[in-house]
């Protein structure tokens, strides 16, 4: 299953839940700023721990990646948990299969030893 299917799945699902491993798009900066010389922006005072919009984004998906993974994998041991089971359980029913059987052949040579 590729992370865009399950990104999708997971959407779908919560009907727009941004709690359920939502990505919440920020909207476009669509505001009239005009750049004054009142307050120049120095680069160098900007601070270097700050981080653009796209790496914030960039890792908001890396982390909903994660999640997702994550979520994956555990339904993947939940499967294998089951099929385990599933294959216990078709075990089980084939010996009591068999056992019914070799009761009933058991029961028709008795009787058909005290006729």
């Amino acid at each position: 299953m590729s992370v865009e299917y399950l990104y999708e799945h997971e959407y779908r699902r919560s009907q727009g839940d941004p709690v359920n491993l939502l990505r919440t798009r920020d909207p476009t900066n669509t505001s009239n700023h005009s750049s004054s010389s009142q307050n120049p922006v120095i680069a160098s005072a900007v601070s270097r721990n700050v981080k653009s919009a796209s790496e914030q984004r960039l890792e908001r998906i890396e982390y909903e990646m994660r999640l997702l993974q994550d979520k994956l994998r555990q339904e993947q041991e939940r499967k294998n948990a089951l099929e385990d089971e599933v294959a216990l359980l078709r075990r089980d029913n084939t010996r009591l299969q068999n056992h019914a059987c070799v009761r009933s052949v058991v029961g028709k040579v008795k009787s058909s030893q005290s006729n």
